[in-house]
């Protein structure tokens, strides 16, 4: 499970550490709606434990709508 990671001091050196954790997400045909719709709430809640940087590419039908996600969870 994601959420029980040990924090990034007991995991990454003191020079990854400093730095954000970059993921890159990326769909395939009918597992891209299942990412779509539940990593942007995830990687929210990780983001509070974590410093990162996430992309995100999405196909074009849903990309609004995984947009509107991560906005609502950023604001």
């Amino acid at each position: 499970d994601l959420l029980q990671l040990k924090p990034p001091h007991q995991r990454r050196t003191p020079q990854q550490a400093e730095r954000s954790l970059s993921i890159l997400v990326l769909g395939g045909s009918q597992g891209a709606q299942a990412f779509n719709q539940q990593l942007p709430s995830l990687l929210a809640a990780l983001s509070q434990r974590f410093p990162l940087t996430v992309r995100h590419q999405t196909g074009e039908k849903q990309w609004q709508v995984t947009q509107a996600l991560y906005q609502s969870l950023n604001s």
